[in-house]
């Protein structure tokens, strides 16, 4: 729901994620009274850190395995997924829902 605050639109994101119209508001309204979100529908200072600690978090947990392969097999397997997540990326363009960019290039 963050992401809709900053780049992403609630039409294409609340349907993948199954939630009502009801539910919806009722969490963008959690936000906002958390400070996260402004009456405008605008990420604030606070959202944006919440939002940045999380993608951080999530990052470092999802770059170990890669660092644990070393440069060579890291860059041997990113190869081989490229296909694979170009093919991901016809089906889910960007932006998406996961927030993923597009594979080997800007997004």
């Amino acid at each position: 729901m963050l992401r809709c605050c900053m780049d992403l639109r609630r039409e294409d994101l609340q349907p993948v994620r199954g939630w009502t119209g009801e539910a919806w508001d009722t969490a963008l309204a959690r936000l906002t009274d958390r400070g996260w979100v402004s009456a405008d529908g605008r990420l604030t200072s606070a959202g944006q850190a919440a939002h940045d600690a999380v993608e951080n978090a999530t990052d470092w947990a999802a770059a170990r395995p890669w660092a644990r392969l070393g440069a060579d097999a890291t860059a041997e397997l990113a190869g081989a997924l490229i296909p694979l997540a170009k093919a991901c990326a016809a089906a889910i363009p960007y932006p998406n829902p996961v927030g993923v960019p597009v594979p080997g290039g800007a997004g």
